[in-house]
């Protein structure tokens, strides 16, 4: 009977008024319900994304356990170091403002990871250079 009375122009009765009313409540109540759901459905979502973020954050970590040049000996990370270092320092009045001691060489690879800083701060010709 409902479909009847949606569709019709005709004015409705007491009993129709009741039927309508009757469903204007299951509907009302269906939509409140299905608001709750998508709140609940959004806040799993939610907690997934961050716990999507967490295993991206620990797949890349364990990329970098992984990377060949964690293999290489320290001697030759600093020749490596070095050459960088030399190469650049040649042309680095020609092209960097000398007051812009960060772009340097040396001050760049220190701040890659630990064990760069360490063997960067450790080898006294990378900072034998004044500007």
């Amino acid at each position: 009977r409902i479909p009847q009375i949606l569709v019709s122009n005709a004015p409705l009765s007491s009993t129709d008024t009741e039927i309508v009313e009757a469903g204007l409540e299951e509907l009302a109540q269906e939509r409140v319900r299905l608001k709750e759901l998508m709140k609940a459905t959004q806040a799993a979502l939610n907690d997934l994304e961050k716990t999507l973020g967490c295993v991206k954050a620990a797949i890349t970590m364990h990329k970098g356990c992984s990377s060949p040049i964690r293999l290489l000996p320290d001697d030759v990370l600093l020749f490596i170091f070095e050459l960088r270092t030399f190469a650049r320092r040649r042309s680095f009045e020609k092209k960097v403002n000398p007051l812009n001691t960060l772009a340097w060489p040396p001050w760049v690879l220190s701040q890659v990871c630990r064990r760069w800083r360490t063997l960067a701060v450790s080898d006294s010709k990378m900072w034998c250079v004044i500007h």
